[in-house]
């Protein structure tokens, strides 16, 4: 969505629900500190500057993004992540910076319906072509709850539905994908090289690229928001792992498994 005000008053006249998923992110966000504030929180407060202008709006409902890295590296044995934990984000992450800052604004906003979804990290079949040191940043024994890109846009859909309890509305939330999804970064090499055909990921990978004791954001979420007000079918984690469900390999991935060791 534009930051421009003007555009922005003209999306949300008329609407009955905003969904505000636009944003700048990592890795890009810390390398552009002065466009990912400007646009993560510019965007949030021209938004809320629009609904505000309505002539009813808390007849409007704001839905927001925020992350599970507001609250910093949480590393075992201290990987389980609250909504209420205290904001402790990583030194140089842009983009949790400017979410702490953005939801405040939703926060203080006066608004009547509003609630900000921090996700976990959404596994999605173009992460495999991601080529950014930010894909080593996690230590071999971090854990992370993923959810998966389809029950993020589900559960998107489904706010949007009847049945959505008044109390819902107004809360923070974690956002994860559940038992299945809850994997240390060792796991998840194993299951994304081997449903690429590579039996062991130490064929692609040397032990040193990867962080030690650093990562952003709590491991395991508390998915607080999947019941009762937004029910949810959850994409079981194996499922993205077999052929029909990653048609975007690319093509080194697809012919790994003819790598010699």
């Amino acid at each position: 969505m534009s930051r421009t005000t003007p555009t922005v008053l003209s999306c949300v006249t008329g609407t009955d629900f905003v969904l505000h998923t636009g944003a700048v992110v990592s890795p890009f966000a810390d390398d552009h500190p002065e466009l990912t504030h400007a646009v993560n929180v510019g965007g949030a407060r021209n938004i809320i500057r629009a609904i505000k202008s309505q002539p009813e709006p808390d007849a409007i409902r704001l839905v927001t993004i925020g992350t599970v890295a507001q609250s910093g590296d949480r590393n075992p044995p201290h990987h389980w992540g609250r909504v209420g934990d205290p904001l402790r984000v990583s030194h140089y992450d842009e983009y949790g910076q400017s979410k702490v800052i953005a939801e405040r604004e939703l926060i203080d906003s006066g608004l009547k319906h509003f609630v900000s979804l921090r996700k976990t990290g959404i596994f999605h079949p173009g992460i495999l072509e991601i080529r950014d040191p930010i894909m080593t940043h996690s230590p071999f024994a971090g854990v992370m709850e993923w959810v998966s890109v389809e029950d993020a846009s589900r559960l998107l859909a489904n706010i949007c539905e009847d049945g959505v309890t008044q109390d819902f509305w107004g809360g923070i939330y974690n956002i994860g994908g559940g038992d299945g999804w809850r994997l240390t970064n060792w796991e998840l090499q194993l299951q994304i090289t081997q449903a690429v055909g590579v039996k062991d990921p130490r064929q692609w990978y040397d032990r040193n690229w990867f962080a030690t004791g650093t990562s952003t954001g709590s491991g395991s979420p508390t998915p607080t928001c999947w019941n009762p007000s937004c029910p949810s079918a959850r994409t079981p984690s194996r499922r993205l792992w077999t052929a029909p469900s990653l048609p975007h390999t690319p093509a080194f991935g697809s012919q790994a498994k003819f790598l010699p060791p």
